[in-house]
C-alpha cells in the first residue's frame, strides 16, 4: 500500500479493458488514478491536475496522439514528470525516440501487477 497523498497517476491506453484492469490494480496499490483513452486526452488531464500528477503511464501505440509526442507535450507543462512507456512491440524499437527523455522507463505488454507497481516505485524513488 502507498501514500495516496502523493498524488494522480495518469494512466492512457486505447484498450478499453486494459484500461479497465490497469486502473482496478493502481487503485488496489493505493494510487490514485486518471484514465485516458489516448495521448491528447492524458495531455488534457495534465493540463487539468498538473499540480496533482506525480506519474505519467502511457502505451506507446494509441489513436490522435501517440504515446511518445504525448510525452513531449506534457514534458512542457512538467518538465520532471517521471513517464513509464508501455509497448507490445520491441522495446529497443523506441529506443532512438525515447533518447532525448530523462527519468522514464519502458515496460513491456503484457506486464505482471508486480513489474508495474516495482516500475513505479522505481521511478518515483
Amino acid at each position: 500500500m502507498h501514500n495516496t497523498d502523493q498524488g494522480l497517476i495518469i494512466f492512457a491506453d486505447d484498450d478499453r479493458l486494459l484500461r479497465i484492469l490497469t486502473e482496478e490494480l493502481l487503485l488496489g496499490f493505493g494510487y490514485r488514478v486518471l484514465t485516458a483513452v489516448n495521448g491528447e486526452d492524458a495531455i488534457s488531464l495534465l493540463e487539468n491536475h498538473k499540480d496533482d500528477v506525480f506519474l505519467a503511464v502511457l502505451d506507446i501505440i494509441m489513436p490522435k496522439i501517440d504515446g511518445i509526442n504525448a510525452a513531449k507535450k506534457m514534458r512542457l507543462l512538467n518538465s520532471q514528470l517521471p513517464i513509464i512507456f508501455l509497448t507490445g512491440k520491441d522495446k529497443h524499437e523506441y529506443a532512438k525516440d525515447l533518447l532525448d527523455f530523462n527519468n522514464h522507463i519502458v515496460l513491456s505488454k503484457p506486464y505482471s501487477p508486480e513489474k508495474l507497481n516495482e516500475a513505479i516505485i522505481k521511478i518515483i524513488e
